[in-house]
């Protein structure tokens, strides 16, 4: 679906909230928010060279069912001779969210697949906190593919069970203990061993300040060199290995939910991506994380005002030219006459071209593009372009830029109603 911010006379709240539910725009996006094609193109890039396959191991052993059922079969069988009833896998429907069609299985008569379904083997060693599992929420924006720019946002959400974390078999279809899910988790809130403060201020959340200052203060780990710096790393490999399936398209941006999880090791492992992360609030929380993340969206992508009375008798009179029987003329006679038409819609206002820093960054990071893009790519065969798009360098002037990116190449502008 093709996006632009529309001004119109209505709270800024609800304005904001309309904008970034209608931003789910990317062509080929699917490549990153279905399951078992996010797998597919993780498991792609994987098999360009034996360095790519350990740097791209981010996600847990996963197969799609039907399609691997038979390769599946054997290595559940395998580990079933070895591990028993702690076999653990996750069944999840491949295009489903927020916890739907969830399942925990260790025998091998509970896997059906009526729709497709991803098989992932279960982290049975997460890294626990006062003995309960958790996740990360991480916010990625996404502001073009191919070329790739990408920006994470450093505030988001710990996740938690209310039930403390076991492997007993008997418990095993107790999704309080082994799902994180919001969705889930907040009909058992009155379980949950928090005090009601904590309950009314998060419910079943934490801000990842606040989890920074635990991982700190209370388990002596260093956040921002191992925490923080594998997260970055796994949501920028994960947008890499999948781009390529991705169409560019300079009107559009993506805002997506990564959720992220840590073993006992401090390793970090990719769960899954969210195309359309909630951004509705039910806590305080999510008011004081979400509104800003909302507003520092709207203003990273900075949309440009453009002047729809202008834009009316511009295409007017184009129409005209055309239908009228104009003489047609060279190539950079109408860049010239696109150009000062696009200065005249615009109010001689220029958008932010591909790997220029944005004005107001608020609370987000740049990903993308990085020396770590760049190397993530060179692994996986450098960068597919599409149609006669090019992949432009910061180091670009802007008149090389201009040639590169070509008269027609806008990005998001937002309508302003009349003006002279």
């Amino acid at each position: 679906m093709e996006f632009n911010v529309d001004v119109v006379q209505a709270p800024k709240r609800h304005v904001q909230d309309a904008c970034l539910a209608a931003s789910q725009s990317l062509i080929g996006a699917k490549n990153v928010s279905r399951k078992d094609f996010l797998k597919r193109n993780i498991e792609r890039a994987q098999k360009f060279s034996a360095k790519a396959k350990s740097v791209f191991e981010i996600m847990p052993l996963t197969f799609i069912l039907p399609k691997e059922y038979v390769a599946f079969l054997e290595l559940f069988s395998d580990l079933e001779e070895k591990e028993g009833r702690m076999n653990y896998w996750i069944m999840k429907p491949a295009a489903q969210s927020r916890g739907r069609g969830i399942s925990l299985v260790n025998d091998i008569s509970q896997v059906h697949y009526g729709e497709p379904m991803v098989m992932q083997r279960y982290l049975k060693t997460p890294l626990l906190l006062n003995g309960y599992k958790f996740d990360l929420r991480i916010y990625v924006l996404v502001t073009s593919v191919n070329p790739i720019e990408i920006f994470i946002y450093k505030e988001g959400f710990g996740r938690f069970s209310t039930q403390p974390y076991t492997l007993d078999p008997t418990d095993k279809g107790n999704k309080y203990i082994h799902l994180t899910n919001v969705s889930i988790n907040k009909y058992n809130l009155k379980n949950y061993d928090c005090n009601n403060q904590d309950r009314i201020y998060g419910g079943t959340k934490v801000s990842l300040a606040t989890l920074k200052k635990t991982f700190v203060e209370d388990l002596k780990i260093d956040w921002d060199n191992i925490i923080w710096a594998q997260i970055k790393q796994v949501c920028l490999k994960a947008m890499v290995a999948a781009q390529n399936d991705i169409a560019f398209n300079p009107n559009c941006f993506d805002l997506y939910g990564f959720d992220v999880i840590f073993d006992e090791d401090l390793k970090a492992w990719l769960l899954e991506i969210n195309a359309s992360p909630a951004l509705s609030c039910e806590t305080l929380l999510d008011d004081m994380i979400k509104q800003r993340l909302i507003d520092d969206t709207i203003d990273l992508i900075d949309p440009v005002d453009y002047d729809r009375k202008r834009l009316f008798e511009v295409l007017e009179r184009r129409a005209q030219e055309e239908f009228g029987g104009a003489k047609t003329t060279g190539n950079q006679h109408q860049k010239r006459s696109m150009n000062k038409d696009l200065t005249y819609i615009l109010h001689g206002k220029v958008p932010r071209a591909y790997g220029e820093m944005p004005k107001n960054l608020g609370n987000y990071e740049r990903l993308a593009p990085s020396e770590w893009s760049e190397s993530y790519l060179k692994l996986i065969g450098g960068q597919k372009m599409f149609g006669s798009q090019m992949k432009v360098s910061e180091k670009m002037t802007p008149a090389q830029r201009e040639k590169v990116r070509g008269p027609g190449s806008m990005p998001v502008v937002s309508d302003k109603q009349g003006g002279n």
